[in-house]
């Protein structure tokens, strides 16, 4: 069945890893692999936050810190959806991702800040659900801490080897450590890879 869609109206549906949102009347459009363009809407994909900081060699499930993020909103939602479609308007666009806690019907909102170091944690509850927004190609981990995006290869080249190789992956490039949080993240990256000799990239 289609239905017309009115000025206003809103579809939602919850993934377990992916929030999909179509809202004509305030142009926001949060989904997956979904294309959409005209005067009145924007795209945005808000995707569950990993790290791979947190735990060596795991893809782990993390949120936001509550009490050492600097939001700049809280609400009182019933949903995630909900939480972003309230933070996207309370952030005008300037949205780094959401920590939604299910228990307490908590809303934060993360800005996003340049050149900024965003603590996370594990909840083995799962009571906490953060999701974060990014442009990641799919062979590149995304790294919430500081928003960059990582791509290990353990190969072993000299160095204009290795920078043909980074240029030619997704328009990426070596790693340019260009501040302390950089820094921190490929050294923790490297870490949680086990490995002290390494060729980074970086989209």
């Amino acid at each position: 069945m289609t239905m017309k869609p009115s000025r206003g109206t809103v579809w939602h549906k919850l993934h377990k890893n992916i929030i999909t949102i179509i809202v004509i009347s305030m142009t926001i459009l949060i989904a997956s692999g979904l294309q959409i363009s005209s005067k009145t809407t924007e795209q945005a994909i808000y995707k569950r936050a990993y790290s791979y900081l947190l735990v060596n060699l795991q893809k782990t499930v993390a949120c936001f810190d509550e009490v050492a993020t600097k939001f700049f909103n809280k609400f009182k939602t019933a949903s995630a959806t909900e939480c972003v479609i309230k933070c996207r308007i309370a952030a005008s666009n300037n949205l780094r991702g959401v920590n939604f806690i299910k228990s307490a019907k908590s809303c934060s909102c993360v800005p996003t800040i340049p050149d900024t170091w965003y603590n996370v944690t594990f909840d083995s509850t799962r009571d906490c659900m953060s999701f974060v927004t990014h442009d990641c190609p799919k062979n590149f981990d995304y790294v919430m801490e500081n928003h960059v995006c990582f791509n290990l290869q353990r190969s072993r080249n000299v160095f204009l080897k290795s920078r043909e190789a980074c240029n030619n992956l997704s328009s990426s490039h070596q790693v340019v450590i260009e501040s302390s949080n950089k820094n921190l993240a490929i050294r923790l990256y490297a870490v949680s890879r086990e490995i002290s000799q390494l060729r980074i990239f970086l989209y």
